[in-house]
């Protein structure tokens, strides 16, 4: 969700499909701060927070999904 605030050490839940192209589809999922998150459909996982109380770090997360074809 769009600016969706998360607290300190909160486990993030991430889910997405694909539709369309040729199955069987590799889920990859980044964020701009942290890097390659993990993989799947869905995943968990915590996202790197600011290192000061009260500082905002925010994260830009991308789901990419390539098909069998690439």
């Amino acid at each position: 969700m769009d600016g969706a605030p998360v607290k300190y050490g909160e486990t993030v839940d991430f889910e997405g499909s694909a539709t369309g192209g040729t199955s069987p589809y590799t889920y990859e999922w980044f964020s701009d701060v942290d890097g390659l998150l993990g993989v799947g459909p869905s995943i968990s996982t915590t996202l790197s927070d600011s290192q000061r109380e009260g500082q905002i770090l925010n994260h830009t997360v991308t789901l990419r999904v390539t098909d069998e074809t690439g």
